[in-house]
């Protein structure tokens, strides 16, 4: 997390300085677009680091006469704080990542890399291979667990923020909660094969195609569980509402509700 936060600093210098260090005289911008591209792509690659972090496992390769464990999970502190930067860093709007003057030059939108860039980090956030170590290691009976519970609260801190205070909500936020509400959908309901997110070659690779398909066994815990976030955005949307004045917001929430209605209602 620390080198992470080290890195964004380091793209956050060098976004200033793209269009003076990228122009070639009598050209165009495509050496500025490809630069801006390419900013982009590392930023998700320092997303991808901390994410593997998040129900993830240490191994430690050892021949049968060394002694110690091979697979030993992330002890659950690093987890919160791995959460923690998705919060300061991607939850929380990147608007240093907008810079008109290189968007204007590139015909490139904030808008939708920005709603790309949340999409594909609630999908790996909570793909089912997460969900599942998550709810084996609670299982295990180890205390220091960062339980599947924990996670969405920390989770929903992050994306419901505005339906907490009652404030209005823009529209950079409103696309991060349509996504977070979608996805919980997708995983109880049949959904289209989850798309790449990251940079193309990152050492992490793409994520399994099958790791959001839809649950096959409805008694599984997991169903339980994403059930139980639907429930809870809807009440969390309900008791928002008579507090909105903001069209736009009000809209916004009434079009959440009825997606988690049909989501759950039975067919």
């Amino acid at each position: 997390m620390i080198a992470s936060e080290y890195g964004i600093k380091n793209l956050k210098r060098i976004l200033p300085q793209l269009i003076e260090w990228t122009k070639t005289p009598n050209e165009g911008y495509d050496n500025l677009k490809d630069m801006y591209t390419a900013l982009n792509a590392q930023f998700d690659r320092y997303l991808v680091h901390v994410i593997k972090n998040i129900a993830g496992v240490y191994t430690t390769a050892k021949t049968s006469e060394q002694p110690g464990d091979i697979y030993e999970r992330v002890p659950a502190s690093r987890q919160r704080e791995a959460m923690k930067f998705l919060d300061r860093n991607v939850f929380t709007t990147p608007i240093w990542m907008y810079n008109a003057e290189v968007l204007n030059r590139t015909g490139q939108s904030f808008m939708t890399i920005t709603a790309e860039r949340q999409d594909g980090v609630i999908q790996y956030l909570i793909g089912k291979y997460r969900m599942t170590r998550m709810i084996e290691a609670e299982a295990s009976g180890d205390k220091d667990v960062y339980t599947i519970t924990e996670f969405f609260k920390d989770l929903n801190h992050g994306i419901d923020k505005e339906l907490y205070t009652h404030q209005p909500i823009d529209v950079y936020r409103r696309n991060l909660q349509k996504s977070y509400v979608d996805n919980l959908i997708s995983i109880i309901k049949p959904a289209a094969a989850m798309p790449y997110f990251g940079a193309a070659d990152s050492p992490n690779g793409p994520p399994s195609q099958s790791d959001n398909a839809p649950l096959k066994s409805q008694s599984s815990d997991m169903s339980s569980v994403i059930k139980s976030q639907l429930h809870y955005q809807q009440k969390l949307i309900k008791a928002d509402l008579p507090f909105i004045k903001d069209e736009m917001t009000r809209s916004h929430l009434l079009d959440l509700n009825d997606r988690i209605t049909e989501a759950l209602s039975v067919k």
